[in-house]
């Protein structure tokens, strides 16, 4: 047995062996208490705490039956189990075995009844549970002498007076007696008034009743209350346990001893636990946990104050029973105090803690088997047992633990972590366990939880694919948020009907399983003919496909429970249900969605003459961060490009027209939804380039009659793209037709750049300079992080603006103190930058600058090669 645990009393012990606990132990029958012997009168001694009010009811009758001014009446008023019997066998006792006057505390009620010895009496016990009911009271043979002179109250006095020595009279459970007299009870009554009355008139006798206050013979407890109002002074009611007593009562029943130390140390363990997880501990809760110590508070709380709610449950004796059972079944603690958690509910306190008489209950076996299964981890099981005791509560609104609750009682993990162990346990673990959302406690439902009722109407859902299409018709929409008019996005594409010319075509297909999946994918391409030679969607169709490597059972029963909660919330009428399904609902969409985009991850293409398998990647499992990684990726490997800021202009129509000096605008297009060794461009991204193109002098546009346009007609077979040789001759022809100015003359001559290597590291290019414009350009855009950039571009320097150049290549230009100008970027992407760098050194020529590139020496050789590739010439010293 755990050290933390106290000595047991020998008769625990012997049920920790027999695996059975005698409750007769805990019902005192005060006919059993005659027969005791004196050894056994001792024993009882010593499991009886000496609390005030039976320490008070000791001195007031020793003080009576020693011929000293007392009450000769008393009442002992509480409700069943509430110690009645228990206090009048101790007097009983200390009556008729004068030898347990040796004993210190009985010593003490000597002193203070200033007796020195307790007297000769004569003792009288009736037990209502045990009285003949076909005998009338006056004559049961335990009183039949004292009416033998009359049944009027002078001649039951004198009958008591006559004895000789003072009669202490007990009558325990005489409620029960008069129930099954019936009829006859009302006889009973008076006769019972009678002697009361006598043994008040009496020289030094004592009476005492008891009348439990929730006895079913409600008219019976008021009588016989009502015989003692008149008595004033002569008689006195006795509440045997006050509320703080029954900790001492139960500590003093069950253990040989309490260690003070011991309890003193388990206090400041729980002292420590409380700062540990953010909770406060004062002096009030440091003298609560000493006093309770062995048992954590919450579970003297729980036998001694909420079960009593229920009308059934006998206040002392019951509780008793139930602390008995719980120490006997112990037997290992994780902390040193004996908490909710550490109680077997299918051990010996099985009956006292699920009977359906005192709970009223339903499916109580079925809670029972889910909390005390092997499955559960220890942790689980002593979070579910403290739930479900502090369920046991006739008021649903206090029912249950909050996060903070179960710290507090379970001592072994803060708050938040209780509260994460608690919803793994409704959502994986529990069909009855719930969440309040009104009081933020966890609970026992008498019915399914709504977690189980989501699973069990699960059950019956077949179809997901409305589900579905509903979580792709979100992305969809993410995607025409972000890129306005750009893309179609599909579920299980029919026919080419379904694909839209001009956009970017996102085909999701259905959820399924196979081992290869990437192989399956190919085949629902070919069969769909989504790349085939001929087919006008050719490079503009990405196909989304569930990974091979995850398991899609976990998003197809969060797709059911999804629909299965919708269909609740539109069946019920319980305005209380449905908000608690609508709260479960949000959460499931949140792992559902999470769920799909983990699922739904791989991606096919055509490019190059091959369809390839690839990935997407988000940061995070949201609609946003999928359509932000899809599309990155696409642009990294130079599939399709949404942002024609992105698009290496000269690069892409070289590659589009190849040695074709000229093509007409629609065909041009056409190529690009036919080729897949082209990069897909939307239809509106493809004119944004194609104004660059012109923008920029990489290209013209002609009419019909092969004259230069300057605004970028719609797509057609009647403008034609012009590029290289052709467009410089058409250049020369417009430019005889019209004649430069001052200014376009000078701007024409441009510098030849010669870049240079330092000998630390610095790639210099000297152009004469110009005035600079001292101006700050900023581009819109999103946050990025430039840890690719560090190994290669640390900063970049110009002494005047590249105006629109630079806020086209994603560039910033800002002024520094020094008055240098100084140029960042805000791109991420290795690729991309190479293309900004492009841009920048094919425009050299209409600019005069000075340019200077800090890198580290390790990266030469790359920047060499980028460079090269960019079109700058540099000579190393």
């Amino acid at each position: 047995m755990n050290e933390n645990i106290p000595p047991l009393r020998e008769y625990l012990i012997q049920a920790r062996s027999t695996g059975r606990l005698d409750d007769n132990l805990f019902a005192v029958d005060l006919t059993k208490v005659q027969k005791l012997s004196y050894d056994e009168a001792r024993e009882f001694f010593d499991r009886t705490e000496l609390v005030e009010s039976l320490k008070e009811m000791a001195k007031l009758i020793l003080a009576r039956v020693s011929g000293k001014e007392s009450y000769p009446a008393y009442l002992l008023d509480t409700r069943m189990g509430g110690g009645k019997s228990h206090a009048m066998a101790y007097i009983y006792l200390l009556l008729k075995y004068k030898g347990l006057s040796v004993r210190d505390e009985v010593k003490d009620i000597l002193a203070q009844a200033e007796v020195k010895m307790v007297p000769e009496v004569e003792l009288c016990v009736l037990d209502g549970l045990n009285m003949d009911s076909s005998l009338s009271f006056i004559d049961q043979p335990q009183v039949k002498s004292f009416f033998n002179k009359g049944d009027s109250k002078e001649k039951v006095k004198e009958s008591l007076d006559s004895i000789g020595k003072p009669v202490v009279i007990f009558i325990d459970e005489i409620l029960q007696y008069l129930s099954r007299r019936a009829d006859r009870a009302g006889t009973d009554m008076a006769h019972i008034r009678t002697l009361l009355e006598a043994i008040v008139d009496s020289q030094n006798s004592v009476i005492v009743i008891s009348v439990p206050e929730d006895d079913p013979n409600k008219a019976g407890y008021r009588e016989i209350s009502d015989f003692f109002k008149p008595l004033a002074r002569k008689a006195k009611i006795i509440y045997p346990q006050g509320e703080a007593d029954f900790v001492r009562i139960a500590k003093k029943q069950l253990f040989q001893s309490i260690d003070i130390k011991k309890a003193k140390e388990a206090t400041n363990y729980v002292r420590d636990c409380f700062q540990k997880y953010g909770l406060t501990f004062n002096q009030d809760d440091e003298n609560l946990y000493n006093n309770s110590y062995p048992f954590h508070p919450m579970l003297i709380d729980l036998v001694s104050k909420r079960l009593l709610e229920f009308p059934n449950f006998q206040r002392t004796r019951d509780a008793l029973k139930i602390l008995a059972g719980i120490v006997t079944d112990l037997e290992d603690m994780p902390t040193p105090f004996i908490t909710l958690g550490e109680v077997k509910l299918n051990g010996l306190v099985k009956e006292r803690l699920t009977s359906y008489s005192i709970y009223n209950i339903k499916n109580m076996e079925q809670i029972l088997e889910e909390i005390t299964s092997e499955k559960l981890s220890r942790e689980d099981k002593r979070l579910a047992t403290a739930v479900f005791l502090y369920s046991l509560h006739p008021k649903p609104e206090a029912r249950g633990l909050t996060k903070t609750e179960l710290s507090r009682a379970l001592l072994t993990l803060p708050p938040d972590d209780f509260s994460k162990l608690a919803d793994n346990y409704i959502h994986g673990k529990s069909y009855y366990m719930d969440f309040n959302y009104e009081n933020q406690k966890y609970y026992f439902r008498e019915t399914l939880s709504v977690i189980a009722l989501i699973k069990n109407r699960a059950k019956d859902v077949n179809d997901i694919e409305k589900e579905l299409r509903s979580l792709i018709m979100n992305i969809s929409k993410e995607f025409e948020n972000k890129y306005n008019g750009k893309c179609n996005v599909i579920f299980d594409v029919k026919s080419e009907k379904d694909l839209v010319e001009g956009k970017l075509n996102i085909i999701f297909v259905p959820l399924r399983y196979e081992p290869d999946m990437d192989k399956w994918a190919r085949n629902y391409a070919q069969e769909k003919h989504l790349f085939n030679i001929d087919s006008e969607f050719r490079n503009s169709v990405i196909l989304i496909y569930p990974r091979k490597d995850e398991p899609i059972a976990n998003l197809e029963e969060l797709a059911k429970q999804s629909i299965a909660a919708e269909e609740l919330m539109k069946s019920t009428n319980d305005n209380s249900l449905r908000k608690s399904i609508s709260v479960e609902k949000k959460k499931i969409e949140n792992e559902l969605i999470s769920a799909f985009l983990r699922t739904y991850s791989s991606m096919l293409y055509q490019q190059r003459g091959n369809m390839k398998n690839d990935v997407v990647s988000p940061r995070e499992m949201t609609n946003e961060a999928f359509v932000d990684s899809l599309i990155d990726r696409l642009t990294q490997v130079s599939k399709a490009f949404l942002d024609p800021e992105l698009v290496n202009v000269d690069s892409f129509f070289e590659a589009l027209m190849g040695r074709n000096p000229m093509a007409s605008l629609k065909e041009c297009y056409n190529n690009i939804l036919r080729s897949d060794a082209i990069p897909f461009l939307p239809k509106s991204v493809f004119e944004e380039v194609v104004k660059d193109g012109v923008k920029n002098g990489i290209i013209g546009i002609t009419d019909n009659e092969n004259k230069l346009v300057d605004s970028i007609p719609s797509l057609s077979n009647n403008y034609y793209i012009i590029r290289g040789e052709m467009l410089e001759e058409l250049k020369k022809k417009n430019e005889q037709k019209e004649p430069k100015s001052q200014a376009q003359i000078q701007g024409s001559q441009s510098p030849v750049l010669s870049p240079t290597l330092t000998p630390n590291g610095v790639i210099h290019t000297t152009i004469p300079s110009v005035q600079p414009v001292l101006k700050t350009i900023y581009v819109n855009g999103s946050k990025t992080d430039l840890e690719i950039l560090k190994n290669f571009l640390t900063q970049v320097e110009l002494t005047y603006s590249l105006n629109n150049l630079i806020k086209e290549n994603s560039l910033s230009l800002t002024l520094e103190a020094d008055g240098k100008i100084v140029l960042r970027t805000t791109i991420a992407k290795a690729s991309q930058l190479k293309i900004a760098l492009e841009n920048l050194a094919k425009t050299f020529d209409d600019w005069k600058a000075e340019i200077s590139v800090k890198i580290n020496q390790q990266d030469l050789s790359s920047l060499e090669d980028r460079l090269t590739k960019a079109g700058i010439k540099w000579n190393e010293k």
